[in-house]
């Protein structure tokens, strides 16, 4: 008989041997420290209207609602703690109306009713964002999410404030934001994402000053 076998023959030494594989199959797998987390994102995107190209606020409505589109990679440096490296692109657009009319270009208000011109305009911000997520509670469905990172601001404006035409811009400045959101498990790894943020274009001249995209995805 092999010296493993004798050793397991003692019954003492077989319970013991059991209770210590039961204990050991009880202890939950945490992921490891450091892993790689890809995320899938879209949704809406809500924000300012620009000003005109003269720096006048727009006429009419001051916010308008487009789509946003993320990738994302995460990794997990600490318990509760992943830093996530952001590729998103927002894109709206809103229908300028100059209500200026008259040869001495009068208000409206003032008894001028001529629309010189309806314009169109897109507005985007396209760009790269680090963030720190903060994990809120001991499963991580819960999370605060903070990062800065580079904006590309574009897109197409009104020349004047009468509407006279339009031109498009870009323009790259710092960005910032704050949000917060719900990672739901679906599976072994994979959870489904709700997140809102608010985002400032820091220093934007020609195209929104800030927006706020709320997302749904999947992060694995």
């Amino acid at each position: 008989m092999s010296q493993f076998a004798r050793f397991v023959s003692c019954p003492l030494r077989r319970r013991v041997l059991a209770i210590a594989a039961l204990a050991l199959c009880a202890v939950p797998v945490r992921p490891a420290a450091a892993q790689w987390i890809p995320e899938i994102a879209g949704g809406w995107s809500y924000r300012q209207t620009a000003p005109n190209g003269n720096g006048l606020p727009q006429l009419g409505d001051h916010y308008a609602l487009g789509f946003n589109a993320r990738l994302s990679v995460g990794r997990r440096i600490a318990d509760h703690i992943i830093l996530r490296l952001d590729a998103f692109a927002n894109q709206s657009s809103e229908t300028d109306t100059a209500s200026f009319g008259g040869a001495g270009g009068c208000i409206a208000a003032s008894g001028c009713s001529d629309v010189w011109s309806v314009n169109r305009l897109t507005k985007g911000v396209a760009g790269l964002t680090m963030n720190a997520i903060l994990e809120l509670d001991p499963r991580g469905i819960f999370y605060a999410i903070g990062g800065t990172g580079i904006d590309d601001a574009h897109g197409t404006t009104a020349t004047d404030a009468f509407g006279h035409g339009t031109a498009t811009y870009n323009e790259m400045r710092l960005g910032a934001s704050l949000g917060a959101g719900v990672a739901l498990p679906i599976g072994a790894r994979l959870r489904a994402i709700l997140e809102a943020r608010a985002h400032r274009v820091i220093g934007a001249t020609a195209g929104p000053q800030w927006f706020a995209p709320i997302s749904v995805g999947l992060r694995y």
